[in-house]
């Protein structure tokens, strides 16, 4: 299971220094007017990625396994877009001239190991998280097991890092795509013994508002056939569903916590 603790010194270093310059180079920049709510949407890492189809999906679609990555990443990124509202002005940290930007936040960004909000642990079940330091192994953490439902968190080390893009492109909402997972699910013998058993795309997620406060996370699901093998059926057919679970969760908590971009304490 899953995890990507922190970078190495250096590189993070030569990241958080060019954060600095960012800084500098955003006083030019003028936030968008206060008239929509500003979201910005980060694809996961692409270590962040398990998938018990890969063969099949690259084979059908005839691409390379790391065109088939980054097309998930961008595919989940548009699927959310599109589900929010038009209260929102939504925007990909993908488009443009956003490499530099993505790395800054890769290098700031803490993936954690948590508990699944709002899902109580089996039955029976009292074992206490699992210990000793969480590793990242095939795109997820790796951690002592045990039974209580988890999913890959984040936290934003560089408390600068979010007042930078609040001041670079008014974002008042951050929702960081922070691992996918595509798993099959072999538990009906007979769908497995004639082919036709399911898959299941597990999207993990955390929003932040500007200030840092966690909004909502979790996984977000959707179930398709172990016959959908092209890549663009599943990003057009099967993403948009768990990226509108995502948006709704959103909307819900900040029905609950208030308007976006309300400093804490307000």
């Amino acid at each position: 299971m899953k995890i990507y603790m922190k970078c190495r010194a250096a590189a993070f270093a030569l990241l958080m220094s060019s954060a600095s310059g960012f800084s500098q180079d955003s006083t030019s920049v003028n936030p968008a007017p206060d008239t929509l709510v500003h979201v910005l949407i980060i694809p996961f890492n692409s270590r962040m990625y398990d998938s018990d189809a890969n063969n099949e999906i690259i084979s059908a679609s005839k691409v390379s396994y790391d065109q088939l990555v980054e097309s998930f990443r961008h595919g989940i990124c548009i699927s959310i877009r599109e589900k929010i509202p038009h209260t929102y002005e939504p925007k990909i940290l993908f488009e443009d001239d956003s490499l530099r930007e993505l790395e800054m936040i890769y290098g700031a960004t803490v993936y954690q190991y948590l508990s699944l909000p709002g899902v109580l642990p089996a039955k029976g079940n009292n074992s206490p998280a699992g210990d000793g330091e969480p590793k990242i192994k095939n795109g997820q953490l790796v951690v002592k097991e045990n039974h209580i439902p988890k999913f890959t968190g984040i936290s934003v080390a560089d408390t600068g890092l979010l007042p930078y893009f609040n001041r670079r492109y008014g974002t008042r909402l951050f929702i960081f795509i922070n691992e996918l997972d595509i798993k099959n699910d072999l538990s009906d013998y007979t769908a497995v013994g004639s082919n036709n058993y399911s898959r299941e795309a597990r999207i993990h997620y955390t929003v932040l508002d500007q200030y840092g406060k966690q909004l909502c996370a979790g996984i977000a699901s959707s179930r398709f056939p172990s016959a959908a093998c092209s890549k663009e059926e599943i990003i057009n057919k099967y993403f948009p569903p768990a990226a509108g679970k995502i948006v709704t969760d959103m909307q819900q908590h900040l029905a609950v916590s208030g308007p976006a971009g309300t400093k804490p304490g307000k």
